[in-house]
């Protein structure tokens, strides 16, 4: 069974406690004009360490999507294409895959579409698949894909890989989707099910670099924290982040959840940002 290939395949990966340019000053870190703490106090009086290090740098990210553009140049140069940007999270990767095809390969054949889908309801964790905006382009929904030689699924992560599944077998399946392909910016470390490994496997998945299994955060890559009844979600780092992608120290999500239901006050304080629901 084919697994995912990698086009970069030793992503430079910074370990905690050195320096990355994410982080200024000595206690706070600035990202699209929004200060951070380096770390975050909870109800118990611990602290912990927001970032552990870099992950994917800027240069890196762009190598990956001119060679996600070339790779689909290349695979679909006499097909007529539909690239399909998966999630809110992944326009900032799409879009510069788009960007790359436009500048490098103007003969392709293809349109775009995108599918508006909420996976994650609590933190980072997978819950389900509630269809936002169902798959539509500029014209408006669209209810059949047969007219297509192939769609190219575009998606930022490769997680434990139910969303792609899902998405082929069930969604793009009922419009008559033919070959259906995937491309990743990253993929996590992580033991998959053998019915997702097959899936990755028919669509020939390419993904941009392999990662370790924490939660990043970055180039649309981002947390949701759940409030309680009435209370907003608390949207984290949907912008990118100087300097590329970045990890978060272990096992602080769900930290992060429970001080922010428990003490919103405080936790938005330390964190000075603002409240928003996707």
């Amino acid at each position: 069974m084919r697994m995912p290939a990698y086009i970069i395949d030793s992503p430079t990966v910074l370990r905690h406690g050195v320096e990355f340019p994410l982080l200024v000053g000595d206690d706070a870190f600035l990202t699209k004009g929004k200060s951070y703490p380096r770390a975050v106090s909870f109800e118990h009086g611990d602290s912990q360490a927001l970032f552990i290090g870099g992950v994917v740098s800027t240069a890196e990210i762009n190598t990956i999507c001119a060679g996600i553009a070339e790779e689909i140049a290349s695979r679909f140069s006499k097909q007529k294409i539909l690239l399909i940007q998966v999630l809110e999270g992944s326009r900032p990767f799409s879009d510069q895959v788009i960007l790359c095809l436009q500048s490098n390969f103007p003969a392709q054949s293809y349109e775009v579409a995108a599918l508006k889908v909420c996976s994650y309801t609590h933190g980072s964790q997978a819950n389900g698949h509630k269809i936002i905006l169902p798959l539509h382009n500029a014209k408006g929904e669209i209810h059949n894909l047969a007219d297509f030689d192939t769609v190219v699924v575009l998606d930022d992560l490769l997680d434990m890989g139910n969303t792609i599944h899902w998405l082929t077998t069930k969604y793009l399946a009922k419009l008559n989707a033919p070959a259906i392909k995937a491309f990743f910016m990253l993929e996590k470390e992580r033991m998959r099910t053998s019915a997702v490994n097959r899936t990755l496997a028919q669509s020939e998945a390419l993904c941009g670099c392999l990662v370790p299994d924490k939660w990043v955060v970055g180039f649309g890559l981002d947390i949701n924290l759940p409030g309680t009844t009435g209370q907003a979600p608390l949207h984290l780092f949907r912008s990118g982040l100087p300097g590329g992608i970045y990890a978060f120290n272990d096992n602080i999500e769900q930290k992060l959840i429970k001080e922010y239901q428990n003490s919103p006050d405080d936790l938005m304080k330390q964190l000075r940002v603002y409240i928003g629901a996707i």
